[in-house]
């Protein structure tokens, strides 16, 4: 899946830094959306619908350690996952 969310990136710098923020929050975000769906495969769905999301307008993310940028992710998976709720 990495794979198809980089190709939605231009930038070399961006390309790296999206792949870092994948495997950062890649955890936390699964532990979110199963939270909230209550289901394992809802869930997984849930994830790589958020990070389409991100790799998508991902130019617009400054520092990807930033707690700001941790939110930003954390929405967008948490109304991903109610959406779908």
């Amino acid at each position: 899946m990495l794979q198809l969310y980089l190709a939605l990136i231009d930038e070399e710098w961006d390309l790296i830094r999206f792949e870092e923020a994948y495997y950062e929050y890649k955890g936390l975000l699964h532990y979110i959306a199963k939270k909230i769906l209550q289901d394992e495969h809802r869930a997984e769905d849930a994830v790589q619908e958020a990070f389409l999301r991100i790799a998508k307008n991902f130019h617009k993310v400054g520092d990807i350690n930033s707690p700001q940028t941790r939110n930003f992710f954390v929405l967008i998976t948490e109304r991903v996952a109610l959406n779908i709720a």
